[in-house]
C-alpha cells in the first residue's frame, strides 16, 4: 500500500536522491526539521496530504509522477525550483506562510484551489 511515516524530530530529515519506487504517503507527517528532497524520484502516485513542514524543504530538480500536496502546511519557504511535475501537481488549500519558489519548474497539470466552502 505504500509507505507511511510520521513525525520526523530530526534536525535534519534527508531524501537527496532517494528514489521512491512505490506509492509513497506522507498524510499527515510531521516535518520538524529541515526536509531535503533535492533531486529525489518519485515513481509514482504521492501524497503530502495535510502534513506539516515546520522548517525548510526543498524539492528542487524532484521529479514527481503524480502529486498532492492538499492542505499542506509550509511554514517556511518551499522551494521547487526545476522540479518537474509528469502528470498531476494537487496544492488545493496548502497554506505556504513563507511563500514559494518555483523557478524554471515544469507542470503538465497543476491547481491551487481553495475549498470555497471554507473561506470566510
Amino acid at each position: 500500500s505504500g509507505m507511511e511515516l510520521n513525525n520526523f524530530e530530526d534536525s535534519v530529515i534527508c531524501f537527496q536522491d532517494f528514489n521512491f519506487g512505490k506509492n509513497s504517503q506522507f498524510t499527515g507527517t510531521k516535518f520538524r526539521g529541515s526536509a531535503n528532497f533535492i533531486d529525489a524520484k518519485f515513481d509514482r502516485e504521492t501524497t503530502f496530504e495535510k502534513a506539516v513542514f515546520h522548517n525548510h524543504v526543498n524539492f528542487q530538480r524532484a521529479e514527481f509522477f503524480s502529486v498532492d500536496f492538499k492542505q499542506t502546511k509550509f511554514s517556511e519557504v518551499a522551494r521547487f525550483n526545476e522540479a518537474k511535475f509528469i502528470e498531476v501537481a494537487r496544492f488545493n488549500e496548502a497554506k505556504f506562510t513563507d511563500g514559494a519558489k518555483f523557478i524554471k519548474t515544469e507542470f503538465n497539470e497543476v491547481s491551487f484551489e481553495e475549498d470555497r466552502k471554507s473561506v470566510v
